[in-house]
This record gives structure tokens, sequence and C-alpha cells, in this order.
């Protein structure tokens, strides 16, 4: 880690205390730094698509030589798994701009490429469709490609696979990288003290804790389209593109806030200090750290539907659409929540503390607040595959379909693949 340590990386884990100094501090200065857990949490099948797209477009030439037919996989050296399916109406799901399947080798082997497909849509293409059995393989480890600098205490980090979206506390700024280059593109002024940051491809959301409020910024031009006032010290934020939740700290509540027009739709009641949101598009879970447990929220409805007990101050949250995993932070672990029941899967103990997490469905991501260290865990076990260095000091982390992505202590922001 860097010599100036960051305030909230620090070998004990971050208090109820530091909090409310925190907030003393917004009174009287009118400038905070929040940790944020916000990370681009759309839909893992998203991320999905994403890697098919791209592990199939590099491999075509050696896919449409192959003899594969019918139902089968094809490993390739980078550890990617791409599944050829000889029923037709495979649902392939996309970014908001979509996906194309086109037919190679007879129809037996599909490509997918960015294209007019929306989301959620039913793709067929004579018999052939293709899917991805997971992201990278479990044992992958990415390397450090990239250090990108950003703004004063980057807190939070998004990517819609195009570019990557960073909130700059200190700065009351969002830094704008493009995803291909690890360049900046565009820096954007915001509201106070933003904590938390989301894309969902057509808008990016930014959570403002020292304005209590959201700056929606069409992700396309950069412009800011519009300023919505939420609920106190908003930390986290997240859209599934259908709706935005927010998870608003001293509100004890989270905003639901309809993605297309902007317009709030409801205020929900969770537990104490909700630190984090995420949705997996059917469910939106809420990590409450003082109570100690996560809400789960129906995202169709937004009533609760289950309040869930976890370790100690549980602060980062994440769902791949079939586990949620919680860092818990005091308890110095990983709690493993089944999304289709709520039932805890497996509490796992981490020899750091865990500080933010983001899964992709093949792995879990966490970072540490007492350690310059991102580890990677395998989601099918819970086992560490990975402690990888980062030396900025990562705080939080999010991926897209190529990268991981981490926002450092030290103004940067690092990119592995």
């Amino acid at each position: 880690m860097s010599s100036k340590q960051h305030p909230f990386y620090r070998s004990r884990a971050f208090t109820l205390l530091d909090l409310i100094i925190a907030v003393v501090i917004v009174a009287v200065l009118t400038v905070i730094a929040i940790p944020a857990f916000s990370r681009d949490i759309t839909n893992s099948r998203i991320a999905v698509a994403r890697e098919t797209a791209y592990a199939v477009a590099r491999d075509a030439q050696s896919m449409a030589d192959s003899s594969l037919s019918g139902d089968g996989s094809i490993p390739d050296p980078n550890g990617f798994v791409i599944a050829a399916a000889s029923e037709a109406g495979v649902k392939v799901t996309g970014a908001s701009s979509g996906w194309t399947v086109t037919g190679i080798s007879g129809g037996q082997v599909c490509l997918v490429i960015p294209g007019s497909v929306d989301a959620q849509s039913t793709v067929t293409d004579g018999p052939c469709a293709v899917v991805a059995t997971g992201l990278k393989s479990p044992s992958y480890v990415p390397s450090i490609l990239a250090n990108v600098s950003v703004g004063a205490m980057p807190v939070s980090i998004s990517s819609d696979g195009t570019h990557v979206w960073v909130a700059n506390n200190l700065d009351g700024t969002v830094t704008e990288i493009s995803a291909s280059t690890a360049s900046v593109v565009n820096t954007i002024p915001v509201g106070l003290s933003p904590a938390g940051i989301s894309s969902d491809g057509t808008h990016v959301w930014v959570a403002n804790g020292g304005a209590n409020s959201i700056t929606e910024i069409d992700a396309s031009t950069g412009a800011v389209v519009k300023t919505i006032p939420v609920g106190t010290m908003p930390t986290s934020i997240v859209s599934d593109g259908t709706h935005v939740w927010v998870a608003n700290l001293n509100s004890n509540s989270v905003t639901e806030i309809d993605a297309s027009t902007g317009a709030v739709v409801n205020t929900i009641p969770v537990g104490t200090a909700p630190y984090n949101v995420a949705s997996d598009g059917t469910h939106v879970w809420v990590s409450n750290a003082i109570s100690n447990s996560v809400t789960e929220i129906d995202a169709a409805t937004g009533a609760v539907v289950n309040t869930i007990p976890v370790g100690a101050e549980p602060f980062g949250i994440s769902s791949d659409g079939t586990h949620v995993w919680v860092a818990d932070m005091s308890s110095n672990s990983v709690t493993e929540i089944s999304a289709s029941t709520g039932a805890i899967v497996n509490t796992i103990p981490l020899g750091t503390t865990p500080y933010d997490i983001v899964s992709d469905g093949t792995h879990v991501w966490v970072t540490s607040s007492s350690a310059p260290v991102l580890l990677e865990m395998a989601a099918s076990t819970g086992a560490t595959v990975a402690t990888i260095t980062i030396s900025n000091g990562p705080g939080t982390v999010t991926f897209d379909a190529l990268h991981i992505w981490t926002a450092n202590a030290n103004k940067t922001v690092t990119e592995l693949g």
C-alpha cells in the first residue's frame, strides 16, 4: 500500500464511531469522505453474454473449423468455456444495446457480437444458439494491466463494458474511463460527496452522500440529465435497467427510482444503517451495517421479503442471481446466501477484513480494509483461489466482460485481466 494510507483502508474495521464523525464533518465543512460499496451488479447473466461475445468473437475462426455438433463445449487457452446448444430458443441476455447471434459452420456454433437484440430477448438462428457456462474458469487468475489516475478519494466504481465510471468523493466529480483503452475520457461535476455509482449502459446514476440526491448522467454523452432528491446520506446505488435502488444510510431506507423517467417510485424501510445495495433483477439485497442483517426486497413489488441475520458489520454485498455474497467486515468473513430461498449456505472465514465484494457467477472478488489485496474466491466452493497484491490500495471493485477494475486509495483505478 502507498505510504499515505487511505483513512478507511486501515488495519481495523470501519466503525460506527467513524461514521458519526464523518457526518459531523459534513455539517461543519460540507465535505465528507464516505466509503461506498456500490458496484455494477445489473445481472450476472449480462456479464455472461459479454464474456461470450468476447471469447466467441476472438476464436470465431477456430470454432468455425471445429467439428463440434449438437450440445458440447469448447474450452480455449485463456480459460473461457463456450457451449453450443443444438436447441433453438435459448435465451441470450445482453447489455442494453443487445446482442446479435450469427451462425457459423453450418449453424452449429454461433458468434455473439454487439448488435440490436434487446436484453432478455429470446434469440434463435436455425438450430443454433450460444450460451456461456460461466465467466472465466474458476482457476483463472488475472494480472494487473494498467493504473489510471482519477480524482480525490475514488470510493465507488462501475463498468458497463464500454466505460468505467468512478465516483470521486472529495472532488465532487465522476471520472469516465474508456474500458477498451483504460484512458480518461471525461470528468463530470456532480453533487456533494458522491459515494456510490452504477451504470446500466444507458444512464449512470450517482449517489451524492453529502447532498441527499442522485445525479443522472447520459452514458453516451456524459451530460448531466437531472438531479433527484432522495433520503438522508445515500451511500450506495444500483440500477437493474428498470429500476434504480438507493441505500439511504441515515434514513434507514431504500429509495426506488424509475430508470426510464427518473421519478421516485417508492421508499422502503429496511434495517439500521443500510450501507450497500445490490440487485439481480429479481430481488434487491441490502446490507444493514448496524443491524448485522441483510434485507431482501422483491424487485417487482418493492415489498420486503426477508431479513437475514449475517456477520458483524456487513458492508459489501453482491448477487450473481444464484447466491448473494456479503462482506462481514468485523467478523472477518463472507456470508453466502441462496438467492432463491434466502437461506444461509455458508460462512467463509477470511484471513483479512473483507471490505467490498462482487460476484460474476464463477468468481467472487473481495477487497480488504486491512491489506492492499484483491482476493479471488471460487463461487462454487467459496475457496480462495488467489490473493492479488495491488499496492495502490484497492477499496471497491467491479467487473465487465474482459476485466476487473478496482478503485484505489491513492487516486487511481487498477485494471486487471
